[in-house]
């Protein structure tokens, strides 16, 4: 939201904010810079009419022509305020994944309210059809922004036939999958000789599941000494573009997704990718164009997968890896975002 606020300034429209946790300002400096208004609204625990009416009172106020929002609660305060203020065009956006989205089925009855309904992946669109089918007019999707100058790596080049770097990034938890992942180098291993290496950067899962499958984690790799040598856990570690630029590869094998932003991320930094054939990882990575896809129940599917890519001549590896960054500069920047949500907004306008 804060790439496409000043995308949209840049653009010159005018932006304003409204923020009921003024306390979580990790992107308040780059808002002010580029000299959007933030209205800060303080809230308790739970759902608060004073917000509601705040929000109301602001649209009234400013008679915005158009009005975004985020997430579920986000939506429910802008979906409710239609009550305090029709005029203003009402855009809501879902950002889960869908099978995360199902406890909020009751929500949705609101989106009546909404003059239109963004989600960022294609299987969540499909999937809120086939629920929803009242909502088929007002779906439409635009997939998340990525900084293509940030995330701008060199293209990757292959150094040896049995050397491969995999760099994963995601929560070390179960839906995550690591253990299908340490199971399939087991067996990689024991086809090919060699080991793959594995960094998996991200935060433990700190909920009781989530220490008892770490566990789990921690002890089959002690089961296996010659992989348990080649994978780290280093942790959190925000510098994602630098750590991609290190590694050959991005490899995904969660057992669900929403719109993967680690993949996009990947793409644009001209990293070929290795992802559970999930969510719209199979248009992300068009399997052979830009990496390829594996059934992240089935550990043998992810040795497939991993043994395509490091078959791959020096000269595919080339045409692979500018494949990625071609698809992420067409598709995944956050120009490509402002430019569809523009559009949109324009389109709301002109139909009144």
């Amino acid at each position: 939201m804060v790439s496409l606020a000043i995308g949209l300034k840049k653009r010159g429209h005018e932006v304003e904010l409204i923020n009921y946790f003024p306390k979580h300002d990790f992107f308040r400096g780059k808002i002010e810079e580029s000299e959007i208004p933030i209205h800060d609204v303080t809230k308790g625990k739970g759902f608060s009419l004073h917000v509601l009416f705040k929000l109301g009172k602001l649209l009234k106020r400013g008679k915005y022509e158009v009005a975004l929002s985020f997430l579920n609660t986000p939506n429910t305060y802008l979906e409710l305020s239609r009550f305090l203020h029709r005029p203003t065009r009402r855009v809501v956006s879902e950002r889960s994944n869908h099978v995360g989205a199902r406890a909020f089925s009751f929500q949705r009855v609101l989106h009546r309210f909404a003059s239109r309904v963004v989600v960022n992946s294609w299987s969540h669109r499909d999937w809120l059809e086939s629920r929803h089918p009242w909502l088929n007019e007002k779906l439409s999707v635009i997939y998340n922004g990525v900084d293509t100058d940030l995330f701008k790596s060199s293209p990757g080049v292959r150094v040896a036939q049995n050397e491969l770097k995999l760099l994963a990034i995601g929560r070390v938890g179960p839906e995550k999958n690591p253990l299908n992942l340490i199971k399939a180098l087991h067996l990689f291993h024991g086809k090919w000789g060699w080991v793959p290496s594995l960094t998996w950067v991200g935060r433990d899962d700190q909920t009781r599941e989530g220490r008892k499958y770490r566990k789990k984690v921690e002890q089959l790799l002690d089961s296996m000494p010659v992989i348990k040598d080649k994978v780290l856990f280093p942790g959190e570690n925000k510098a994602i573009h630098t750590l991609l630029a290190q590694h050959d590869a991005l490899i995904h094998p969660s057992f669900y997704e929403g719109m993967p932003n680690v993949i996009c991320e990947a793409l644009c930094s001209s990293r070929p990718v290795l992802a559970s054939d999930v969510s719209d990882n199979g248009r992300l990575v068009a399997e052979g164009e830009r990496g390829f896809l594996f059934n992240p129940h089935e550990p043998e599917t992810i040795v497939s997968a991993m043994k395509r890519l490091t078959d791959l001549s020096p000269e595919k590896w080339e045409r692979v890896s500018a494949n990625c960054r071609r698809y992420g500069e067409e598709n995944l920047s956050v120009d490509k975002l402002v430019s569809q949500y523009e559009s949109l907004f324009q389109k709301l306008c002109e139909n009144g």
